[in-house]
Order: structure tokens, then sequence, then C-alpha cells
């Protein structure tokens, strides 16, 4: 048994999907490749966010020692037990630390000296508009704690000067060394609501490119408080918590130095950004830089946005040459199927023409030459069949003009028996009869013992010729000649009922007029046949023959309802069951261009119909 698949792809199909998967595979390789290729990219920009913020801290912390290391040399030739030598020492210190805060910080600048003696005493020299009071002076040494052996640097509360940077505080060199005469400098921050462009703010003089990007600055104490803010976001955040506070915390408590990802809440105007965190050495101060625009997460985004793009777009396009590439591949393959399927149904003059230079075109060329060499041989073979055909039918002609003749030439012979058996031996047998009653009758007036004999030798020469009239009846029935074929008919009938076999009816629809006397006799005969059978088959008791004319054509049907059969589809066939009654009925038709048709299922009955021309 051949198997059929329910669901089959053309060819068209099959190769679409072959390249959407590969395209698919390629597309997405090279996705991967490229998101990792935006990965490394993103992965370099916080690096350099990084490394950024290094810097930015290293010269934080640089700009604080330069600050510490010119302190000590500036004061450490003073005698610090001469308050006179002190003053005249501080105010030498601030004003050399005054002159160079323009040209060297970048991030601070000193408006206070203080130089604070074991006993309390304490020289001040400041700006007129330093941040601080003497009272606040006074506060943020007490502040400080312990008088620090070395250089340390350290933040202000916000309570005693919101303004302040961090304080840098250098021990002088003296007698106690447990507890020096200290120097103490206060820085304030150069806050801007500008961007930080290179690693310098916009408005100073710096060494940085500025087509390095907008940088957004925060140096934060160990609380978060924000020490120095540097960009729009930021220039007023001195003061107060940092909004990066709760994302660095944990970051700056470990003293690690990392690249964070702030993800602002919806409604921010500001973006998602990458904040990197690095200590100030010599303090617990941290530098959180970050860049707005922020090409760390915008350039990687938007990567990967026009890969997802590209890649939509060439596969798509991929997908369209595909197809174009599959149809040029697969219509004339499709010309040729569709040439093959018209071949298989029996087109072979329609020539088959499919324009391709290649392996198809090749193989098109033989399947054209094949339909040739086909359609010559079909055309030869159908020409022989109808010479075949011809010769048959002739041959059929003649051998039903030979049956029409032989079975004229027996109903002759059939009708000059009858005549003969009644005219010459049934006269004969007449002759015998009287000539026995005569016989008898002189027997009787003799007195003779032989009138038993007598009496039955006439009544079996009657009873001979009664035989003699029934066989010429059956061989070429008179009435049949005589009155037309429905009384005949009625006569067939009438036999069949004195054998006490069956009751057989006739039906007419009308009163029909005489037919061609072949005609009448063609019917009549199939009937006769007809009734045999159902006789000697059909097992029922009563038939019924029907007479119609209709549409032109005369039908006599014979109908039973006795145990039917299977009907023979051939001729043949009937011939090889022996069925002949049903070839000599179709036979009688055919002769008289009438149709036979025969209608039975076994337990259903018989039916058996013939039609003729009622001209």
């Amino acid at each position: 048994m051949r198997f059929v698949p329910r669901f089959t792809l053309g060819l068209q199909r099959r190769l679409m999907l072959y390249a959407a998967i590969g395209l698919a595979v390629v597309f997405v390789a090279w996705g991967v490749v490229s998101v990792r290729g935006v990965d490394r990219i993103a992965a370099l920009f916080l690096r350099e966010r990084l490394t950024a913020a290094e810097s930015v801290a290293a010269w934080v912390s640089s700009d604080l020692t330069h600050v510490a290391r010119d302190l000590h040399e500036d004061l450490s030739g003073v005698d610090v037990d001469n308050l006179d030598a002190l003053r005249r020492g501080a105010s030498s210190a601030f004003g050399h630390l005054g002159v160079m805060d323009a040209d060297v910080f970048r991030f601070f600048e000193p408006t206070d000296v203080l130089v604070v003696r074991p006993g309390g005493d304490m020289v001040r020299f400041g700006r007129a508009d330093s941040p601080l009071t003497e009272v606040e002076a006074v506060s943020l040494v007490a502040s400080i704690g312990r008088r620090p052996t070395s250089v340390a640097v350290s933040t202000i509360d916000a309570s005693l000067g919101k303004a302040a940077f961090a304080v840098v505080s250098v021990p002088l060199p003296g007698d106690d060394a447990l507890e020096p005469t200290t120097a103490h400098v206060l820085l304030r921050p150069l806050n801007s609501t500008n961007p930080l462009l290179g690693l310098a703010p916009v408005g100073r003089e710096g060494t940085g490119a500025r087509d390095q990007g907008e940088y957004h600055l925060e140096i934060v104490d160990a609380r978060g408080i924000v020490r120095l803010g540097i960009g729009p976001d930021h220039g007023q955040d001195v003061g107060s918590l940092s909004k990066h506070w709760p994302m660095v915390e944990r970051t700056v408590t470990e003293g690690r130095r990392e690249t964070l990802l702030h993800r602002v809440q919806s409604g921010d105007t500001e973006g998602d950004h990458a904040v990197a965190a690095v200590p100030v050495s010599l303090s617990d101060m941290y530098v959180l830089l970050e860049k707005d625009p922020d090409a760390a997460m915008i350039l990687p985004g938007q990567l990967r946005g026009r890969f997802v793009v590209i890649g939509v777009v060439g596969f798509v396009v991929a997908i369209a040459g595909a197809w174009i590439i599959a149809r040029r591949v697969v219509r004339p393959t499709e010309q040729l199927t569709a040439a093959a399927k018209r071949m298989a149904s029996g087109d072979l003059a329609t020539p088959i023409r499919v324009a391709a230079g290649d392996e198809i075109g090749w193989l098109s060329q033989s399947i054209e030459a094949m339909r040739v060499q086909l359609a010559e041989a079909l055309d030869e073979r159908e020409k022989a069949n109808r010479e075949l055909e011809s010769r048959v039918q002739d041959r059929t002609e003649e051998l039903r003009e030979a049956l029409r003749h032989v079975i004229t030439a027996q109903e002759e012979e059939r009708q000059r028996l009858a005549r003969d058996l009644h005219d010459d031996v049934g006269q004969e047998l007449i002759v015998l009869a009287r000539g026995i009653d005569d016989l008898r009758r002189k027997d009787v007036s003799s007195g003779t013992d032989d009138t038993e004999e007598v009496e039955r030798l006439g009544n079996q020469a009657r009873d001979v010729h009664h035989k003699l009239r029934q066989v010429s009846r059956n061989l070429r029935p008179s009435v049949l000649d005589d009155l037309g074929l429905v009384p005949a008919l009625s006569w067939l009938g009438s036999q069949a009922v004195s054998r006490g076999r069956l009751k057989v009816s006739v039906v007419s629809e009308e009163e029909l007029p005489r037919l061609d006397p072949d005609v009448e006799l063609a019917l009549f005969r199939i009937a006769q046949e007809a009734i045999a059978n159902v006789e000697r088959h059909a097992g029922t008791d009563a038939a019924e023959i029907v007479l119609a004319r209709r549409d032109g054509r005369f039908t006599l049907a014979v109908r039973d309802q006795g145990c039917g059969f299977e009907v023979p589809s051939l001729i043949q066939v009937a011939a090889r069951l022996g069925k002949f009654g049903l070839i000599g009925m179709t036979e009688r038709a055919a002769l008289v261009d009438g149709v036979l048709d025969i209608e039975s299922e076994p337990g259903q009955g018989t039916v058996i119909a013939v039609s003729v021309p009622a001209n």
C-alpha cells in the first residue's frame, strides 16, 4: 500500500523554509556577535568612566597634598612659641596659597589659614568672603578633635559651614611631639552648575579637552553629604544627601572602586546613566562621576536598536531575495510538472515550453521528445483502433444480418412446420379419428368385443391431434399474425395459466396500433422467453406484462416478484454463466433497433424491459 502524506510542502516552500532557517541561524549568530560587541563597547565605556573618576580623584588628592606641602613648607621654619612670628608665617602661607589657587587648584580654593598652639591660642588669616565667622572657626578647630600628628584631611559638619569643602591639617615641628602646634587650611568647593568638560569645570582654565564629553561630578563624604558639585544637576546639591547615595553607600562603606548603573524612575528628566565611584586618598571622600548624555548607556542601546533594525531589514531583504531566486529556480520546475500532469491526463497535443538553460531545460527537452513520440504512437494506435472498430462494426453488422436471416429462416421454418402439421398431419389425424369412430360404430352394430380398444385408439388420436395443434401454435401462433401483439400476449398468458404454473396479467395503457411484423414477432419472443424464465427460475406464481408508448418509443416490460438474480454486465459473462436466454433476448432486441434492459437483485424480483422505435 502506497503511503500518501496528509500534508506536503511544495518545492518553493521547502526552499524558502530552508533559506529562512539558514538566514535565521546566520542573523542570530550575527546578533549574538553584535550584542557581545556592544557589551564590550559598553564595558569599555564603563572602564573609561572609572578611569576618568580615578583621574579626578588623583587630581583632588594631588591638590590636597599640594596644599599640605605648601602649608608645611611656609610654616616649618617659624618659631611656634613666638606668637608674632607665628602670625607672620600664617600671613605668608595664606598669601602664598591665595595666589596659587587660581592657577593650580581645580576643584576648590583656600579661604582660611588657622594655626593653633597647644595652649589654645589661635592665629587666623582669611578672605573677606570666608564662609566661617570667628566663632565658627573656633568651633571648627574644636570639632577636629585630637590634634593630628601627620597630614590629615577632614570634612566639616554641615551645621558649621555648608560652603566648606574640607580642612587640611598639618602638624608643625616643635618641642611637644605629643601635642604639636597644628596648621589648618579651610577649603571652599568650586561648585558649578555648568558641566565638566574634559576634567576641568566650564568657566575655569584647565587642561581638559572639550571634545571628551560633559561630565557631572560629585564629591561626597563618608555620610553621603555632597561636598562638591559640578554640573546642572549637582551644583546646587552641596550640603545635602547625594541622590546617588543609596546606590553607592555599600561601595563607599567597603572602600571599593567601581562603576554602577543608575536606573532612574519613570518621569525623571535624567536618563539612565553610569556612575563611577572612586575614593580620594588622604580623606574619607569619594568621587562620583557621570556623563550627560551618557554614551555608556545611550550608545549601546542605540547600537542594539540599530542592530535590531538592520537585522530585521536584512532578514526581510534576504528572504525577499531568496524568494526571487527560489521562484526563478522553481518556476521551470512547476511548468515542467504541469506539463507532466497534462501528459498524464492524456493531453499530448500541447507542446512543452520551459525557458531554462540548466538541467531542467535539458529534462524538458527530453520530455518534449517523449511527448512527440507518445503522440505519434497514440495517433497510430487510435488509427489502428478506428480501423479495428470499423472492421468489428462491419463484422457485427454482417453477423447481425446473418442472425436476422437465421432467425427469419427459423421463423419461416416454424411457420412452414406449423402449417404442415396443421394442414397435413392434422388432417390425417382427423381422418384417422373419424375412421376409428366409424369402426367403433360398426363394432357396436355387429356386436364384437373390440369396442374398448377402438375407443382407446380414438382418444389417443384426438390427444395427438390436440398436441399437434399446441406445437403448431407455439411454433408460430396464428393469433400474432391474425390479431396482433396484444392478443398474442394475452394468449401467451392464458397458456401459462392453463399449464397451472403461473398467473399472467397483461396491462396495456391504451389501444396500441399494429407494429411491424418483425417487431411484433421479436417482442413476442422476448415476452415468451421471459415468461418461461419466470416459470422455471423465479419461484413465484404471478407475473405482469405491461405495454406502453412514450416519447416515440414502444416499451414492453415483464415484471415478477420472484427471487431475482445478479445481472451479468456483459453478454460474454452471461454466456459463461449459461444464461443463453438473456443472450437471445438481447440479440432479438438489437435486430429491431431495440434496447433490452434487465433490472434484478437477489430477493427483489426482476424487470425485463425492451424498448423499440414506435415507427
